[in-house]
């Protein structure tokens, strides 16, 4: 005994009969985030399991040279022992004492310094306090393998956080030799701002 179709029962509506603008629920790709429906899914689909393999080891290719490109560009841990030994003989001065040594005379703004202090030392691992402005950033602290290769976009961004001061125009010339060259940069972009 079949059961009765009743009549008031609701059914769904071919294919064929909903149109473009109608209120069907949209496909899965339609529903893709960033997917306007035009485009199908953004990671490639194996056919077969040969593509499949091909596919994967591509993957795993790209991350192993993301690891291996990784170690190269962050920051040399045994450089840094290297250079805070060399160091641990100075005295270290506190953000007062290092801004009457050093800014005052050269008239760098208290901000200025106060932003240095705190952000080189975080960058670097080295207190800032045990630095001299004469000491230059590469041959003598070595600075782009204490910080990584890429801490003159984050010096810049985080300048730009705080003191709303865009120096994405001077990035390409921004090569201080010295402590004293990047706090005087640094000290100009803040006056023209």
């Amino acid at each position: 005994m079949s059961p009765k179709k009743d009549s008031t029962q609701f059914s769904y509506p071919s294919p064929r009969t909903i149109s473009p603008n109608s209120s069907a629920r949209p496909s899965r790709e339609q529903r893709l985030p960033g997917n306007n429906g035009k485009n199908k899914r953004n990671w490639i689909k194996p056919r077969s399991w040969a593509n499949f393999l091909t596919v994967m080891w591509h993957r795993f290719k790209n991350l192993f040279f993301s690891l291996k490109n990784y170690d190269i560009l962050s920051p040399n841990l045994a450089m840094r022992r290297q250079v805070k030994r060399s160091l641990r003989h100075r005295p270290t001065l506190g953000l007062s004492d290092w801004f009457e040594s050093f800014c005052q005379p050269r008239q760098i703004a208290y901000p200025v310094v106060n932003f240095l202090y705190t952000r080189l030392e975080t960058y670097s691992g080295i207190e800032l306090g045990k630095l001299l402005p004469s000491d230059r950033l590469e041959e003598d602290l070595r600075w782009t393998d204490l910080c990584g290769f890429d801490w003159q976009i984050i010096l810049c961004d985080d300048f730009m956080q705080q003191f709303n001061v865009d120096m994405t125009c001077c990035i390409e010339d921004f090569s201080p030799n010295t402590i004293e060259d990047l706090m005087l940069l640094l000290h100009q972009q803040f006056k023209h701002r």
